[in-house]
């Protein structure tokens, strides 16, 4: 899995601007606020049909430049089974997608190209917030299986709309009775979606065992018994209280017969340890699931990590394309310099 060219008009901060990349390893080399990370999220939109960190679409087009008509577009050619040129064209209210020039949903534009994230932000997922485990759980599961992506999308419609009728059933504006639908309609869809957790961290924790990791997924327990003996508790919350979107993991290491709570109970070094492992096994996830590697996409993460770890995220990449950005490249590892592709900015 490659990408050899990248094209962006009116997006975020470059009004008109093209990058080509090696097979390797690609440093993009710039001072804050240089526009690295709007470049990988460029990239990771290629991969996903959404951005890892704009909650409206209309945020990632330039502002009173470019075309003029509100319209950003980010093209590249990628090449996995074969060559293929990609775009999406980001509007103020949505976005569109092609491949080779012809319109596709989103479910199709998703499978032509596939990355892996890693930004400062997943350093936190040991003692992070429950949102922060969910999304990296979505977003690895949802890159390589449409079954999932599909339910994931339905059930949040479902959520909102089971969490208006709670409201109103509260108000004494709706009938309890009216539940019933939606609570068929939630489990319809959570149940797929917490059963694939189940086989993805049984897949992850086959990996994780040399290095005495063991995720512990701790489902929400989504059950038409549970809906219905909690439907009294629902209403007086005026809000859905099982289901995926309260699901959680914990990061445990395993020390004999026992087991520790790493963000309880773990250092700082071993959290972090912790987080690299899991990155590794997501890459290895998605190359067994497509059979191809992914691309990683390393966003600023070495100025927060140690000479070690820097030299063990370069180990992941394992022959694969990667491109990462840094503010100094003092911070890539000596022996790895002279084989590296540098993009200034």
């Amino acid at each position: 899995m490659l990408i050899k060219s990248l094209s962006l008009d009116n997006f975020r901060s470059y009004p008109k601007k093209e990058f080509f990349f090696s097979p390797g390893i690609n440093v993009v080399v710039g001072p804050n606020t240089a526009g690295k990370s709007n470049l990988l999220e460029a990239i990771f939109l290629l991969s996903f049909g959404r951005s890892p960190r704009a909650d409206l679409d209309r945020e990632m087009v330039k502002k009173d430049e470019g075309k003029g008509n509100g319209i950003a577009f980010v093209a590249a050619v990628t090449e996995g089974s074969e060559e293929r040129e990609l775009e999406v064209a980001v509007t103020q209210t949505g976005k569109r997608f092609r491949v080779n020039g012809v319109g596709r949903r989103l479910g199709e534009f998703s499978r032509h190209f596939y990355t892996v994230l890693f930004s400062p932000e997943d350093l936190n997922l040991v003692i992070g917030s429950p949102d922060l485990r969910r999304r990296f759980v979505d977003l690895a599961l949802s890159s390589v299986d449409g079954e999932y992506a599909h339910h994931f999308s339905e059930f949040d419609k479902v959520r909102k709309r089971r969490n208006r009728l709670l409201k109103a059933i509260s108000k004494e504006e709706a009938r309890e009775e009216d539940l019933g639908f939606w609570d068929a309609k939630l489990l319809e869809h959570g149940s797929p979606i917490q059963d694939k957790r189940k086989v993805f961290f049984n897949d992850l924790n086959s990996q994780l065992r040399d290095n005495q990791l063991l995720l512990s997924y701790l489902s929400s327990g989504l059950t038409a018994e549970r809906l219905l003996s909690e439907r009294g508790r629902e209403i007086a919350a005026q809000t859905t209280l099982h289901g995926p979107h309260r699901d959680d993991f914990n990061f445990l290491r395993e020390e004999g017969s026992e087991k520790r709570d790493l963000a309880a109970y773990g250092s700082r070094g071993e959290q972090r340890q912790a987080v690299l492992a899991l990155k590794e096994a997501e890459l290895e996830f998605v190359d067994k699931k497509i059979g191809s590697r992914p691309v990683l996409l390393l966003d600023d993460i070495f100025s927060e990590l140690d000479e070690g770890n820097r030299a063990r995220v370069f180990e992941m990449i394992n022959g694969g394309q990667a491109i990462l950005t840094t503010t100094d490249v003092d911070n890539i590892p000596a022996g790895i310099v002279p084989s590296v592709h540098t993009i200034s900015l």
